[in-house]
């Protein structure tokens, strides 16, 4: 009888700086392959890599702030500095006048990076340079490759959900294939099934990777391991592309599951103790998902469900209570993010119903639509129910726009849901977007305007601004939604792509970034008002000073805390003279996602 395969499946390197809640991926792949009798190893290297960098950095004195300000301002300044360097990979990252710099990341795991090194006659170069690829020297120093090839595994799966992690993946399947060139490996996520047709006609990949499993990836992977065991032909494994003499192979068969027949997610092997949500609140927190996909699905923008789409399906109540128990005992589970796309509000209320009549004790949130169907009594109800956070897709409070990008939404229900909501008490965050197509600038104070009116209600605000990605209707049909493809100079894994507004009144990047500079003054200029202390002029104060080392490379930082809260200003030289926040409004950094 054929030999039962041992898998490890990871999170790379670099998800997050800050991850708030365990990853949901490779938890459920662990706990379907489990089920189907199958030993599994799962690890979280990205939280494993922020513990290496977080080793790396020495500060003048103790002092309470957030670990991944500290990592996440030293690493830009650390390669800002290499930026300035002739080294061999310079021109892959950011000069200090691009204008293309997503997230205000220009390090090794930014989409600027990964995207220009993956176009790169040097990216084999980087990939085992020791004194230059941070990625290299944490799975050296960390001997996650031996720990891999040493252990008693079949098959590598990594699940890579942004393009800020695949430099890192690449670079540990480099190690493991140099060592054990037909050890097999296997992509998925996020970003592999974005780009499946992109990777497919790679022809470096081949040399690194033995297959792709795009979209839902539980019974494809399963599928994978019976051709290992010989049980099955590749062929016939859904949602997967392999190679075979050095050509990218597409299977036919498409599948999608069946969401009733899934276990819960398996956590072992997840830091559970280690994630900012236990750190913060002391309850230990784990992810699930009560449906998949989004019952609405139409939204013009959306990067969440690329083409082609899938069928949204929700998971019996009775057997979203039966796992919830199981997570509780297993793990001692004390907190649930519901990680679905968009919770639809009939499901909320069964879901509430169902916990307050079993008598769970237990907290969430999750993420919905601003939905006419959502109410008080409903929210009220889901309150008592453990609920206490719902963050919202919201993006504007101009009509015309919500209709334009079709977001299915009214305004006079959305000022009545978001009232509802937090007067029952439960945390609101409305995730906003500026510069969305067609939109002009008096829309957009529309929509300042509807935040600062609704402050009293709304618990933060997630700013983002519109950029346009591939795999959603805008991208599909540009004319039809006024943008301008730019193409001359796009990169073949290219996230963010470069448009223009095809109307003059379209709003720019820079102005879209001063509109939300220009809302939050006016909130903190309201809330110094209403009797909140403001902010004051920093008076003269001994600096932080934070460094970092990972290799040869050194940075430095100058901090100084804002009084009466907890944002710092930072400098690469200290100041000679007093810092005052007003005239050093810019370098603040702000952080308003919960």
């Amino acid at each position: 009888m054929p030999q039962t395969k041992h898998v490890y499946l990871c999170l790379p390197p670099n998800y997050s700086y800050n991850y708030l809640f365990p990853p949901l991926g490779t938890p459920c792949l662990t706990g379907f392959l489990k089920a189907k009798g199958y030993p599994v190893t799962q690890a979280d290297h990205n939280m494993v890599y922020f513990e290496f960098l977080l080793e790396k950095i020495s500060v003048s004195e103790p002092i309470k702030i957030k670990n991944d300000v500290f990592v996440k301002k030293l690493l830009n300044r650390l390669f800002e500095k290499k930026a300035k360097c002739d080294l061999y990979y310079a021109d892959c990252l950011p000069k200090e006048n691009d204008e293309y710099v997503p997230y205000q990341d220009n390090t090794n795991s930014s989409f600027y990076f990964t995207e220009r090194m993956l176009a790169s006659q040097h990216l084999e170069r980087y990939l085992e340079d020791e004194t230059e690829n941070t990625f290299l020297q944490f799975f050296l120093e960390k001997k996650i490759a031996q720990e891999i090839l040493e252990g008693d595994y079949h098959l590598l799966g990594l699940s890579v959900i942004s393009p800020s992690q695949v430099l890192p993946v690449l670079t540990l399947c480099n190690l493991i294939k140099k060592t054990i060139k037909d050890f097999p490996i296997i992509l998925g996520g996020q970003w592999p099934s974005l780009f499946r047709m992109e990777l497919s006609k790679w022809p470096k990949l081949v040399q690194w990777v033995d297959g792709v499993i795009f979209d839902e990836g539980e019974t494809p992977l399963y599928e994978y391991l019976q051709v290992l065991e010989g049980r099955q032909s590749i062929t016939d494994v859904p949602n997967l592309f392999f190679f075979e003499n050095g050509k990218a192979h597409f299977n036919r068969k498409r599948t999608e599951e069946d969401i009733n027949a899934l276990p819960p997610p398996d956590f072992d092997g997840m830091p559970l103790d280690r994630y900012v949500c236990k750190e913060d609140n002391g309850y230990t927190t784990v992810t699930y998902q009560t449906s998949r996909e989004c019952y609405w699905n139409r939204c013009t923008y959306c990067v969440d469900l690329p083409f082609p789409k899938h069928t949204y399906r929700e998971k019996n109540v009775n057997l979203v209570i039966r796992d919830i128990r199981e997570l509780q005992e297993r793990y001692g589970a004390k907190e649930l993010v519901l990680s679905d796309l968009a919770m639809a509000p009939s499901y909320m209320r069964k879901l509430s119903k169902r916990i307050l009549e079993e008598g769970l004790q237990i907290r969430w949130w999750t993420f919905s639509r601003l939905d006419g169907a959502l109410n008080r009594e409903l929210f009220d109800l889901a309150k008592k129910a453990g609920c206490y956070h719902i963050s919202y897709g919201f993006e504007s409070a101009n009509q015309r726009v919500c209709d334009f990008v079709d977001k299915g939404t009214k305004l006079d229900t959305m000022a009545r849901v978001i009232k509802d909501c937090g007067s029952s008490g439960i945390k609101v965050t409305l995730q906003t977007m500026i510069g969305l197509p067609s939109e002009t600038m008096d829309e957009a104070l529309d929509t300042i305007s509807f935040l600062l009116e609704h402050r009293h209600y709304i618990d933060n605000v997630c700013y983002n601004i519109y950029y346009l990605t591939p795999g959603n209707y805008i991208y599909r049909d540009p004319e039809k939604n006024q943008v301008i493809l730019d193409d001359k100079n796009r990169l073949p894994f290219q996230f963010f792509l470069g448009f223009r507004h095809a109307q003059p009144t379209g709003i720019p990047r820079d102005k879209a970034k001063a509109l939300i500079r220009f809302y939050e003054c006016q909130l903190k200029k309201l809330k110094g008002e209403e009797g909140e202390r403001p902010l004051d002029p920093l008076p003269e104060q001994k600096p932080l000073v934070a460094s970092i080392q990972v290799g040869r490379e050194k940075a430095r930082l100058f901090c100084f805390r804002i009084p009466h809260s907890e944002e710092w200003v930072w400098f690469p030289e200290l100041p000679k003279k007093a810092v005052n926040y007003e005239t050093n409004i810019r370098d603040i950094p702000v952080y308003s996602c919960p």
